[in-house]
């Protein structure tokens, strides 16, 4: 126990350095690869289905595999939001969070989204203030 609390103790010492390696080294290293990945995927994935398709070549056997597998898209699917409202009915996530700190984070994330906004960003611009909603 004492060790946990001498790690946790050495961790938070250099917060506000490691805040900055986070946000200017690591965020951007992230976001680059998480695009990297997403230009990557679609690719593969179209090129995948053009060879499986070329690959066939009856246009009967093609019928069968698309219908199976639209037929295992469906059953997958159903099982799955069988088990979810089960498991959520059965452990009610989220029923001890207070409603009124949930209301006011969604406020905080609403009001960046909009400070965010094209339309926020021309007001400033132009010297007026962007509309807040209330």
């Amino acid at each position: 126990m004492i060790s946990e609390r001498l790690c946790c103790i050495g961790l938070n010492h250099f917060s506000a350095e490691k805040a900055w390696w986070i946000s200017n080294v690591l965020q951007p290293a992230g976001d680059i690869f998480i695009r990297l990945i997403k230009m990557i995927v679609i690719p593969i994935v179209i090129s995948s289905l053009i060879v499986g398709i070329a690959g066939v070549g009856d246009a009967k056997k093609l019928g069968r595999i698309g219908v199976k597998t639209i037929l295992y898209f469906e059953i997958v699917t159903t099982i799955a939001i069988v088990v979810g409202l089960l498991l959520a009915n059965l452990f009610h996530p989220g029923a001890g969070i207070d409603q009124h700190i949930t209301a006011l984070a969604g406020e905080r994330r609403s009001c960046a989204a909009r400070s965010k906004s094209p339309i926020a960003r021309a007001r400033r611009s132009a010297g007026r203030p962007a509309r807040r909603r209330r």
